[in-house]
């Protein structure tokens, strides 16, 4: 008895990862949202193995085999860019039995703690850029160590360039301390994509910026 899936990416023909528990769309999908919000790259199917041993606590229940000679209850799922594009050889109903909010809350639980993006950021709210005032805490992304670190709004940049870019009205963050005036002289402590995480819940405003 299992609850498999076969999940094959798209810049794998050969080999497939196939998971004896946990096979159902929904768990798929959470674990494949995992990695995305990790910002592992693309069809990285040694972080996407790693994340899921981590969930099973390393037991017998992942494998990496040919593709031809698996098959799960769940079929094969198709992959690319962490998402789902195709689905074969499955006889079973879409499975719906897990919340995503909190699979992804189980996941994340399951990870070396250095690694875990954190209920914070699980639970964070996605808002346009231009909206954040002082004192908001949102999210920035570390590319070395592939994990968000907390920070706080702290000012929005001047009329001036830093490393090439104009960083007129772009709010910036208490990342990294930078040289001369601080934190608004390192391009790395602004917010230069549309939209952001925040962290829920009220914070005591200086005003808007």
């Amino acid at each position: 008895m299992s609850n498999s899936g076969v999940i094959q990416f798209k810049n794998n023909s050969e080999y497939g990862v196939y998971l004896h528990w946990n096979g159902g769309r929904d768990s798929i999908e959470a674990f494949l949202k995992y990695c995305e919000l990790k910002g592992y790259m693309n069809n990285d199917i040694p972080r996407f193995i790693q994340t899921v041993s981590n969930y099973f606590g390393g037991n017998n229940s992942i494998y990496l085999e040919p593709i031809n000679k698996i098959d799960g209850d769940h079929g094969t799922y198709i992959v690319d860019n962490w998402k789902i594009i195709d689905r074969k050889d499955f006889e079973h109903n879409e499975q719906k039995e897990y919340n995503l909010e909190e699979m992804l809350l189980e996941i994340d639980k399951a990870q070396p703690v250095k690694l875990q993006l954190g209920e914070n950021f699980l639970n964070s709210e996605i808002v346009l850029t231009s909206s954040l005032q002082i004192g908001d805490k949102v999210f920035k992304y570390d590319e070395v160590y592939c994990i968000y670190k907390e920070c706080t709004v702290i000012g929005r940049g001047l009329n001036e360039f830093q490393n090439g870019t104009n960083v007129f009205n772009i709010p910036y963050v208490d990342k990294y301390n930078g040289c001369g005036d601080g934190y608004k002289d390192n391009i790395n402590n602004y917010i230069k994509d549309k939209e952001i995480r925040k962290i829920k819940g009220v914070v005591k405003h200086d005003g808007f910026i």
